[in-house]
């Protein structure tokens, strides 16, 4: 610290003499000029221009400390006022004595009305009404903390014309050292009183009254004095009774003048003073780097006791914050019986840390490569023995490209910094960067040195892609740089073109470059990406290129949007054994990070009114997904579909930049072939006879007789085929063509449910015996047309048949045995068309007569017809049999050796009149329902993909002409560094009682100032 300063530390109070610093007290000196310069009929306003413009310069040298000439004036200098501080105890009835006092003197400027005076650092106008402040003083207190700015003016005589003001630091101690000691005398003292005599005390009391509070201000009149009193301004103090004697240094070192071995246990010691009364345990402690690490002593200190204690800092303690090869400096302080701190030393104590022998230490950051500017370049390197011992190394540079080595010999004590150098002729070293290694026996660090030697070709050749924007990746909004190094192999100056290509771009630039015979240079090639077609989230190769030859490796870069953009396409479902939506997520941005991604499901059909309530699906999914920057891979995302309700769906996948969608129909996965119904898995399937239609007129009157049929269901699974139900009619018989059900298959006989568990192939299989009088078995029922009008007299069929027979009218029609499949049509949602076919007499209805009016009260329909269509839901099906004609009958209208599967299809369609063939003698009616559905919100897996890293580099340029050899001349140096300046601590303790700075509640920081 500056002997001509003094700063002690503060609670509560400050006191600042001088404008700038804490506690500044200043000194003027006024010339002999300052009388002479006003006439005594001045100008008030005048005056007080003057006034403040001094007040400005007083200011100045305050704050600076540099010198500064003052307006010209008459004034003078008075003795008027003085400071008195005095610190007191109100609760105890104490009061410190002595005060402390100062003389603050005036700066006065008489004019006829009126005096302006400077004054305490304020500025006062007395006039015959009273003291009014013109510029006030600085003294704040904000109820905690009392600061005061109070300037002391002298007056001086200077030799010369002009009047100056000068700091004088002479007089910056007496007045700050006087209250310090005070205060320090009088450690019980809580309160504090200030005291300023002065002509211009009205003044001074309106000021101290708004700036410290009416109550602790009393003027009065009969001294012209000002009493300010501020109570519990600081906390009563006292005085440590375990001093530090000495810092006795760490133990093995001499008193720190030898260093120590890393690993070695530290041992800090100190001599103590317990001048109180009680033990203390422990005494000390150390703080070691500005308390990165801080250890209590051991052992005790008896009452009136003066030993010597230790801290101890073992290797576990410091082996994760200290490092070899440096100077710490430490801290001691002693301690009172409640572990607080009563002492330490006044300056810190520095000891050495350090590998064990020698180790001679350089790193890449220790190497420079300087130009000299004359031809020459210095390649210095900076090594630091971090060992505990002095040792001499040859410290070696080596281009190793070229067996070229240089050596100097180095001697180091611990902990001293060398530096090496060496000095080489550009011209000696082949043209571009060179690499060199520098090693010193047990580090080495690398570097690049520039030459000039040239050999080949003369070109200008890209040695070094320097590379795209930052790291290779650059963003859309914002013009990057392509950058290279070029080397010319020219003996003189020239200038050629460099040229950028960004292949599958619109990118293709020229920059012209003039470089030096073997000069080096860096050119810039600036993208704007507004103007070229560049697509963000894509890699794009790259070739710089100079007289007609590119980079060896051409480089790659990615330039993407600002931040992260997830960008989704290809959005796709599908619906099998569960569902699958999926698609491509890419991160088209600059920046690796994560999004939200959300999953919603729509239900796209009327949802069953005892879910609406519900809402079952809606946001299925909503978490966050990593993509690093350029990545893209394919999110998938499978949903239970036992949970799902048969019909159409939506899936919108959500990021936080846009959306995309998949569309997919739940059903039961029904596979309708052409006379049956495939993949039928888990399912509950619903069969209902809606119509049977195999009948005859025959004679006058005429009887109405209905053929003979049956129909069974059928399974078929892994080549076994299974009958899974066999109809019968109201009755019980096999024959379900009985009258008058025959149009009317509202019987519960006529439907049948089933549950099938495994995949199988579901088919109907229906054999047809003719009329009853030509069917086995038969016993002829008869009834009496009951309509008067109606050509038929009656009606005849058979309750039973001998299903033994094997006299069919056709061949059995079963499709899982791949017969007779020209006579089954099935109809889908999706198929749905049914020519206009006839019935095959006037009693018949036609296909499409039967649809219309559906009887049957397990189909929830009233139709299954609508403007010449069948209208089906997917899971809905209709079976029609020809049972009555086939291939090679007289009216089936094809030949027995037409194969066709739509032979006998086509022949009903191009039938105009009754008759067969027309597919209405069996219709069927089968829906399929997935089983075991709980409807509700899926469960969902979700697989968020994730690709590698995009992979891009700067791209390898070429070697420049080069020298083969080189007979470089290195002139090497060293310059050896000094051990580091070691030492215990500093303590002023002598007597026990001011073995620390008293808690004073002053801190002091003295300025002065003369004018003269």
């Amino acid at each position: 610290m500056d002997e001509q300063r003094a700063v002690s530390p503060l609670v509560g109070v400050i006191l600042l003499f001088a404008i700038v610093a804490i506690g500044a007290a200043m000194v003027f000196v006024t010339g002999a000029s300052m009388l002479d310069a006003f006439e005594s009929d001045a100008n008030a306003e005048r005056a007080q221009q003057v006034m403040s413009e001094t007040d400005h310069r007083i200011a100045t040298v305050a704050a600076t400390g540099t010198q500064q000439e003052l307006p010209e004036m008459e004034g003078s200098i008075t003795n008027d006022g003085s400071i008195e501080v005095t610190w007191y105890n109100a609760s105890t009835g104490t009061t410190c004595t002595p005060s402390v006092t100062g003389d603050l003197r005036a700066l006065e400027f008489e004019l006829n009305d009126r005096t302006i005076a400077h004054q305490g650092g304020g500025v006062w106008v007395k006039t015959d009404n009273g003291v009014t402040v013109d510029s006030e003083p600085q003294i704040e207190y904000d109820g905690d903390s009392l600061r005061l700015q109070i300037l002391q003016l002298e007056e001086g005589d200077f030799e010369g014309p002009e009047t100056v003001a000068r700091a004088n630091h002479s007089k910056s101690t007496s007045l700050t050292e006087d209250i310090n000691d005070a205060a320090s005398d009088c450690p019980d003292a809580t309160d504090i009183e200030v005291e300023i005599e002065s002509s211009y005390y009205e003044g001074w009391n309106r000021y101290l009254e708004d700036a410290v509070g009416d109550s602790n201000v009393e003027a009065y009149s009969g001294n012209q004095t000002v009493e300010m009193k501020i109570a519990n301004v600081r906390s009563p103090t006292s005085n440590p009774t375990v001093l530090i004697e000495s810092d006795n240094g760490l133990r093995k070192t001499s008193g720190n003048d030898q260093p120590i071995e890393y690993g070695k246990t530290l041992q800090f010691n100190a001599t103590l003073n317990n001048t109180g009364s009680k033990k203390i345990k422990p005494p000390m402690r150390v703080s070691i780097d500005g308390g990165a690490i801080v250890e209590d002593g051991n052992g005790n200190l008896q009452s009136g006791e003066t030993n010597p204690k230790k801290a101890v800092v073992n290797k576990a303690t410091y082996k994760n914050t200290l490092v070899p090869g440096r100077t710490y400096e430490y801290m001691i302080e002693s301690l009172d019986d409640s572990g607080n701190v009563e002492d330490s030393l006044d300056s810190p104590g520095e000891f050495y840390l350090g590998k064990p022998g020698t180790h001679f230490n350089v790193t890449d950051s220790d190497v420079t490569t300087t130009s000299t500017g004359d031809g020459n370049v210095t390649i210095s390197a900076e090594v630091t023995n971090r060992g505990v011992g002095e040792g001499t190394r040859d410290v070696t540079l080596e281009l190793e490209e070229y067996n070229v080595t240089a050596s100097e010999e180095l001697t180091l004590d611990y902990g001293a910094n060398g530096t090496v150098s060496w000095t080489v002729n550009e011209s000696d070293l082949p043209i571009g960067s060179n690499a060199f290694t520098i090693d010193t026996g047990d580090d080495t660090a690398n570097g690049t040195v520039t030459g000039k030697a040239t050999g080949g070709e003369d070109a200008f050749v890209v040695v070094e892609d320097e590379g795209v924007g930052d790291d290779q990746v650059v963003a859309d909004d914002k013009p990057f740089s392509v950058e290279a190094s070029v080397v010319s192999t020219y003996s003189g100056k020239e200038t050629r073109s460099v040229n950028l290509s960004i292949p599958g771009t619109d990118v293709h630039r020229s920059e012209l470059i003039t470089l030096e015979g073997g000069e080096e240079n860096t050119i810039s090639f600036w993208i704007d990406p507004d103007k070229y077609d560049l697509e963000p989230g894509t890699v794009y190769d790259y070739d710089i290129s100079a007289d007609g030859t590119g980079l060896s490796t051409p480089g790659s870069f990615y330039i993407g949007e600002p931040g992260t953009n997830f960008e989704l396409s290809n959005g796709n479902a599908t619906a099998d054994d569960n569902v699958t939506v999926t698609a491509d997520l890419k991160n088209t941005g600059v920046d690796s990070g994560s999004q939200t991604v959300t999953v919603d499901l729509e239900y796209l059909d009327e949802m069953p009114a005892e879910l609406e309530d519900e809402a079952p699906y809606g946001t299925l999914f909503d978490g966050e997904i990593n993509r690093s920057f350029g990545e893209s891979d394919t999110i998938e995302l499978n949903l239970n579909r036992s949970r799902l309700l048969d019909g159409e769906y939506r899936a919108t996948i959500q990021t936080e930049d846009e959306s995309a969608t998949a569309s997919f129909t739940v059903t039961a996965g029904v596979d309708p072939g052409r006379a049956g119904l495939e993949g039928l898995d888990n399912a509950t399937v619903d069969i209902s006879v809606l119509s049977s239609q195999v009948s005859g007129i025959n004679g006058y009157p005429s009887d109405h007789e209905l053929g003979t049929m049956t129909l069974e269901v059928l399974t078929k699974q892994e080549g076994t085929t299974t009958t899974e139900h066999v109809f019968e009619n109201p009755s019980g018989g096999e024959n379900i063509n009985t009258y008058p059900s025959w149009q009317d298959k509202s019987d519960p006989v006529y439907n049948t449910t089933l549950e099938i568990k495994e995949e199988a192939t579901l088919t109907l299989a229906s054999s047809s015996y003719g009329l009853p009088s030509g069917t086995s078995g038969c016993n002829v029922q008869e009834e009496a047309e009951s309509n008067y009008f109606s050509p038929v007299d009656q009606h005849r069929w058979c309750e039973e048949v001998d299903t033994s027979s094997d006299d069919y009218l056709v061949d059995q029609i079963n499709a899982t045995a791949d017969s007779r499949e020209q006579n089954l049509r099935v109809r889908t949602a999706k198929d749905n068309s049914v020519p206009g076919l006839q019935p095959g007499n006037e009693e018949q209805e036609s296909v499409d007569e039967v649809l219309a009016d559906v009887s049957d009260p397990v189909i929830d329909r009233d139709s299954l017809w609508n403007d010449g269509e069948l209208t089906l839901d997917e899971n809905e099906f209709i079976f029609l049999f020809e049972a009555t004609t086939q291939c090679g009958m007289y009216d089936s209208g094809c030949a027995e050796s037409n194969d066709d599967i739509d032979a006998l299809w086509d022949s009903a369609r191009d039938n105009t009149g009754s008759g067969d063939p027309n597919f209405n003698d069996l219709i069927v009616y089968v829906s399929v329902e997935r089983a075991n559905v709980d409807p509700g919100t899926p469960s969902i897996t979700i697989t968020p993909g994730g690709g590698g890293s995009t992979d891009v580099d700067a791209g390898d340029g070429r070697t420049a002409g080069r020298v083969d050899e080189i007979d470089a001349r290195f002139e090497g140096d060293t310059d050896e560094g000094s051990a580091p300046d070691l030492g215990t601590g500093d303590s002023t303790t002598t007597d026990g009682t001011s073995g620390t700075s008293s808690n004073t509640g002053i801190e002091i920081d003295t300025d002065h100032v003369v004018i003269g």
